[in-house]
Order: structure tokens, then sequence, then C-alpha cells
């Protein structure tokens, strides 16, 4: 089993379809743009290890907005990890947060 996930952008935008991508409830979504270093500031503010990559969505292979490598958590699942990065997102916004990336 790998050590390790990966969290693309589309995942957690409140204005994508589940079609499209998004993996949380729409409500839990975030509004406006995301790129990977907001995502990897979440999860470092989350207390897990995150690595950003210029990588494409799949279903997307026109955006580049890269993905985040996340390192498993002992006993956290990938769906539950989503929902609290939405819920820090939504609390403490990209537009907001210090970056140190």
């Amino acid at each position: 089993m790998p050590s390790h996930f990966y969290v693309y952008p589309t995942y957690l935008k409140k204005g994508h379809s589940r079609a499209e991508g998004r993996r949380v409830a729409r409500e839990e979504g975030v509004p406006g743009e995301l790129s990977a270093g907001d995502l990897a500031a979440a999860c470092r503010a989350l207390g897990v290890e995150a690595t950003v990559e210029a990588r494409q969505y799949p279903r997307e292979p026109w955006r580049q907005e890269g993905r985040v490598k996340v390192t498993k958590k002992e006993g956290i699942r990938k769906e539950a990890f989503l929902k609290d990065l939405s819920r820090e997102l939504l609390l403490h916004p990209p537009s907001t947060r210090i970056r140190r990336d």
C-alpha cells in the first residue's frame, strides 16, 4: 500500500460538479481559484507533509494547476482528509494565508 496519495485542486472546487472531479460535497467546496501551492500550505497547517508537483489533472489536461503529494497519516482516509482540508481552506482562505513556499 502506498505511503502517500495525491490531491488535485479540482477535488475541492465548489464550482465544479462531481463529474468534473469534485470529491467533497458542494457545501464543503472552496469557492474561487485554488492552486497546488494553496493546497500544500493548508496541508502543512493541518500538520501533514505535502509536496507540490507540476502535473496535469487527467480529466482536464489543458489546465496546469499541479497536484500535491500528501504523506499518509496513520488512521486517516483520503475522503476524511479532503473534508478536513476543505474546512481548513474555508476557515483560512488562500488570499489571507501567509505564503512560505
